[in-house]
């Protein structure tokens, strides 16, 4: 029984089963996404994620070059749950490592979470985790299952720049760029821990995928581009449409540089 929720659980979050991999059409660029669960259903039953309803909409949607004749991408995506036990069981690893690091990696993976009111490109990932924060079981982070001599933080691999100049003037609102300067990171006793995305597992998922880049750094002869974008809540200025458009729009404007 406990298997049969398990396999249910894994392949409706778009994840395959059994050994199987994603399936991608040939000769694509190749793109992977996640988004998060909604938070705390217990307490507001209507709350919703716009970063899940971002990889549903977009799962398997073939995206065009407009620049480029015949080039395209395929986007693939997942949804985890806004759970410490699922991320200390090392299943974000598991899940990503043949992606990022096996024989037929994608060509870019982005992470997705809800943050505030704007589009958010995140520049670094940090190790640490809030212990304090709580999950969607209502349990607290605790220590995370990161190995502690992992290095403090990792910079976005993601070309950021083209990502921000071509979806400039096409949105609503500019896309920022978090930041951390050398100082934040370097100088106690006021040093930055947390990561320029927080120190929830929006931060932690980003980290992590990241973390499996920089342990296997070049896929065939290039960087592979992996990194965190918040994507506004709902009702800020933005419907759950707009989110999915602008998202799709930024995944494109990187289609010729991947």
């Amino acid at each position: 029984r406990n298997q049969l929720i398990a396999t249910f659980n894994q392949s409706s979050r778009g994840m395959p089963t059994g050994g199987g991999s994603l399936r991608w059409i040939p000769n694509s660029k190749r793109i992977l996404i996640s988004g998060f669960d909604p938070f705390q259903l217990d307490s507001n039953i209507r709350q919703d994620n716009p970063s899940g309803a971002v990889a549903l909409a977009l799962d398997g949607e073939i995206i065009r070059s407009a620049n480029q004749p015949g080039l395209f991408g395929q986007i693939q995506s997942v949804v985890f749950p806004v759970n410490f036990e699922y991320f200390d069981d090392n299943r974000v690893e598991e899940f990503f490592r043949p992606y990022i690091q096996g024989p037929n990696s994608v060509n870019m993976v982005i992470t997705i979470s809800q943050g505030g009111n704007l589009m958010e490109l995140e520049e670094v990932a940090s190790r640490y985790r809030n212990p304090n924060r709580l999950d969607n079981e209502t349990e607290s982070g605790g220590n995370s299952s990161i190995p502690s001599d992992s290095q403090e933080f990792i910079t976005s691999s993601l070309p950021r720049e083209r990502m921000r100049e071509e979806a400039l003037g096409r949105l609503p609102d500019p896309i920022i760029e978090e930041l951390l300067s050398g100082e934040d990171i370097q100088n106690p006793p006021t040093r930055r821990i947390q990561g320029s995305g927080g120190d929830f597992l929006s931060n932690e998922i980003f980290y992590r995928t990241s973390l499996l880049r920089i342990s296997n750094p070049v896929v065939s002869g290039r960087t592979l581009p992996v990194g965190h974008l918040h994507v506004p809540r709902s009702g800020d200025g933005y419907d759950r449409n707009s989110i999915i458009s602008i998202v799709r729009q930024i995944i494109i404007s990187a289609l010729e540089v991947i």
